[in-house]
C-alpha cells in the first residue's frame, strides 16, 4: 500500500521476481492506486488488484479492481465497482478466488460501500464479468473487511468492522 506498484516474488526463495507498475495518470483506463487486496489464479494467469485507500489517513478511496496477467505482469484492464457516479468511495479492500470455481470466480469486499461484488470468468473473451452480489448496508452491518472459504468452499464468512459481526453465507 502506499504505492501504484504489486510486487510479484517467489514464494519458495522470498525473492522479488518483478515489480508492475501502473500509476493513475494521464486519463488511462488501466491502472493501479493503492493496492492492498490481491488475489491471484494460476489456473487462467490472472492476478486481481484492489484500488484501495490513501495508506496513511485513509484518504483517496478507490471504486476499481485492476486485471494483471500474471505471466506479463501486464495490467490488462480496471473495472469500476460501484453503480454510483465517480468518485464513489467505495474502497475495495480484499480480492479472493473462491478455490477450484469452474469458472474461475474472484470476490471482492467493498470497504466503504458496504457491499460484495463478484468478478466471473468469461473463457470465451478471456475477461471477468462484474456485479453487486451482496449489501451490507440493509443489514446494519458494514465495512466488510474480510473473506473466508470453509473446507468444502460452499460457504463463506464475512468479517464487517460496524459493528464486529461475522456474517455467513
Amino acid at each position: 500500500m502506499g504505492s501504484s506498484n504489486v510486487i510479484v516474488g517467489d514464494a519458495a526463495t522470498d525473492t522479488a521476481i518483478k515489480t508492475i507498475s501502473a500509476p493513475e495518470a494521464g486519463g488511462s483506463q488501466t491502472f493501479i492506486s493503492y493496492p492492498h487486496g490481491i488475489s491471484i489464479n494460476s489456473d487462467i494467469d490472472r492476478i486481481v488488484v484492489t484500488s484501495t485507500v490513501r495508506p496513511s489517513d485513509l484518504g483517496a478511496p478507490g471504486e476499481t479492481v485492476s486485471v494483471i496477467e500474471a505471466s506479463t505482469g501486464k495490467v490488462l484492464s480496471t473495472h469500476k465497482l460501484s453503480d454510483t457516479a465517480s468518485p464513489s468511495g467505495v474502497s475495495p479492500v480484499e480480492a479472493v478466488f473462491l478455490p477450484n470455481a469452474e469458472p474461475a470466480l474472484v470476490y471482492v469486499n467493498n470497504m466503504f460501500g458496504g457491499n460484495v461484488w463478484a468478478g466471473v470468468w468469461d473463457s470465451g473473451d478471456s475477461q471477468f464479468k462484474f456485479r453487486q452480489v451482496f449489501d451490507f448496508v440493509p443489514t446494519q452491518q458494514g465495512v466488510p473487511l474480510e473473506i473466508y472459504f470453509n473446507h468444502k468452499h460452499d460457504k463463506n464468512v464475512y468479517h464487517n468492522g460496524q459493528p464486529w459481526l461475522p456474517r455467513r453465507f
